[in-house]
């Protein structure tokens, strides 16, 4: 599997297994209702590496359910958290988190890292002209 930083994709390794992370979204709404916390609170939660074991089996799974829908790999988007939560303690929660606050800063820029070009060809920095 290979990850499209231009779609703010993000690869991680659980259990030997390698999943990619698509901040897509459908999947950043899915994750902000099941864990009651904003993105940006989330992003922020991550970068501090304080996210619960819960909060980062959500995220995982919604972005790796993202990532299986639009590349219909039906088998990944059918992940439960329950299992990406176990996987995720099984690897370790310290290795897990730092993969999670690249993917979460990047939905909180559109799914792209600032200043790079976005699957429409345009900079995240540039502002559109005015109407």
């Amino acid at each position: 599997m290979t990850a499209n930083a231009l779609r703010g994709e993000v690869t991680l390794t659980l259990d030997g297994t390698e999943y990619v992370l698509r901040p897509s979204y459908e999947a950043t709404l899915a994750v902000e209702e099941q864990t009651g916390k904003s993105l940006l609170d989330l992003a922020v939660l991550a970068d501090d590496g304080a996210l619960t074991l819960r909060q980062m089996a959500i995220v995982t799974t919604e972005y790796i359910r993202a990532w299986g829908r639009e590349t219909d790999v039906k088998s990944i988007a059918g992940v439960q958290a329950e299992r990406i939560g176990e996987l995720i303690y099984d690897t370790g929660t310290i290795l897990v988190q730092p993969r999670l606050a690249i993917v979460l800063a990047r939905a909180t820029t559109g799914g792209s890292t600032p200043g790079e070009a976005t699957a429409t060809g345009m900079k995240t920095t540039e502002t559109p002209a005015a109407a």
